[in-house]
């Protein structure tokens, strides 16, 4: 009897997880959703982090996955963050709000997302609390402390402008290989 109770609450855990990080990425969707310029580019990045997921779960590679998309995970954070760094030169104090607004959602979003991509090399949550702390929240002040002492060197960058609001899903193609597998391995047990 206890088996049985502990497959349905697992099965309702997974569908509680797919339903909170489904709002998460719709979320992030719908407020990055005016600077996508590329519908097929958002579909490549998240095949690329579909395929990304699977290789960091590889077994001769999952020693290092947690390590691979940690250093993804924070590279991207580090560099949405410094771009809102960027943002804030030059701006009067009341214009920080509109960025703060969309931080609150991001950053919302982002654990969870940080959660489930580390949930294969990391059970404990109390583990993976301060990791996402570090990975979310820390990344995000290092990013707007980069931004604003060197934002004027970054901005000429412009090339890269029409991608960087769609690196973000890299990671949900990263979470749905997560999700995918963890139904495939409920699948098999029942």
């Amino acid at each position: 009897m206890h088996q049985s109770s502990q497959k349905l609450k697992n099965y309702y855990w997974y569908w509680f997880k797919l339903v909170i990080l489904t709002i998460a990425v719709v979320l992030l969707t719908v407020q990055s959703w005016h600077e996508i310029s590329s519908r097929i580019a958002v579909i490549v990045f998240i095949i690329l982090g579909y395929w990304f997921g699977k290789l960091t779960c590889m077994r001769s590679i999952s020693d290092y996955g947690l390590w691979i998309t940690l250093l993804v995970f924070i590279g991207l954070n580090l560099l949405h963050s410094t771009i809102d760094g960027i943002a804030l030169i030059g701006q009067a104090h009341s214009s920080y709000f509109p960025i703060l607004a969309h931080e609150i959602v991001r950053q919302s979003a982002l654990y969870f997302i940080i959660a489930e991509s580390i949930t294969p090399f990391m059970k404990s949550w109390w583990a993976k609390i301060p990791v996402a702390i570090i990975s979310v929240s820390g990344i995000w002040i290092l990013g707007i402390f980069i931004g604003l002492t060197s934002g004027h060197a970054i901005e000429s960058i412009t090339w890269l402008d029409p991608y960087l609001p769609m690196t973000m899903f890299i990671l949900v193609g990263d979470m749905i290989h997560h999700m995918v597998d963890e139904y495939q391995d409920f699948k098999k047990r029942a």
